[in-house]
């Protein structure tokens, strides 16, 4: 199982794919859901945990969790 963690203390704060929130922005999804995406794809750590033991969270540069239910509209979206 792999738990996703937004950590507002980052350091380097990563900024999603502004390609991604352009072609959106174009085919006319409204800001409140340009903005909630924006957040979704913002400060993502990832930390494996197997039978309740878990390595320390890792900065996620890319892609979503698998299995989310917006992994494949923005997928689509993006190579649209």
């Amino acid at each position: 199982m792999i738990r996703t963690v937004n950590d507002e203390h980052m350091n380097n704060i990563y900024t999603p794919p502004v390609e991604l929130l352009l072609k959106m922005k174009d085919i006319g999804f409204p800001a409140r859901i340009l903005k909630t995406v924006r957040s979704y794809l913002q400060n993502r750590r990832l930390q494996p945990l197997v039978s309740g033991s878990g390595s320390s969270a890792k900065r996620m540069e890319s892609g979503v969790t698998q299995g989310t239910v917006l992994a494949p509209l923005l997928f689509t979206t993006y190579i649209r």
